[in-house]
């Protein structure tokens, strides 16, 4: 089973990690900053990835993000996160603020298990894929308070 763990120096408010970014004939990618983003559709890339890359244009289409709706291109690239864990996925050109080349959107967190905790003061998130199971806090705690009270 593919999986992954990031520890975050701190509380983090950005869930990063390195990713390799290629074009699927290519032998070899680059290593790319990826943002991990629950409310992204899908991945996007940079124009820096795209044209570091020499990636071809696949076409275009209209997007909907924070801005409102925009036309962009778009991309058949391989994403291949840190685990080794990769992903063909036709991803769109997208503006970053300067600390991301690639967002890693809920095309590719919904392939499995995500889950994130700051637990002592560190942020820390993993994914697994394929989805070997439930997180549920609730169900956790309700099972506690059953086995402390002796029922």
């Amino acid at each position: 089973m593919p999986a992954l763990t990031v520890t975050c120096p701190g509380i983090a408010n950005k869930l990063r990690c390195e990713v390799v970014v290629k074009d699927p004939a290519a032998a070899n990618g680059r290593i790319f900053i990826a943002l991990w983003d629950t409310g992204a559709t899908n991945c996007v890339v940079t124009k820096k990835v795209a044209e570091s890359l020499g990636l071809v244009e696949a076409g275009k289409t209209e997007v909907y993000g924070v801005n409102g709706p925009a036309i962009v291109s778009y991309y058949v690239v391989d994403i291949v996160l840190p685990s080794g864990i990769k992903a063909t996925k036709i991803v769109t050109e997208g503006i970053s603020r300067g600390d991301w080349d690639v967002l890693i959107g809920m095309d590719i967190m919904s392939l499995g298990d995500f889950c994130l905790s700051n637990h002592n003061g560190v942020t820390v998130f993993t994914f697994r894929i394929p989805s070997e199971g439930t997180t549920d806090y609730v169900a956790e705690a309700n099972a506690s308070r059953t086995v402390q009270s002796g029922g």
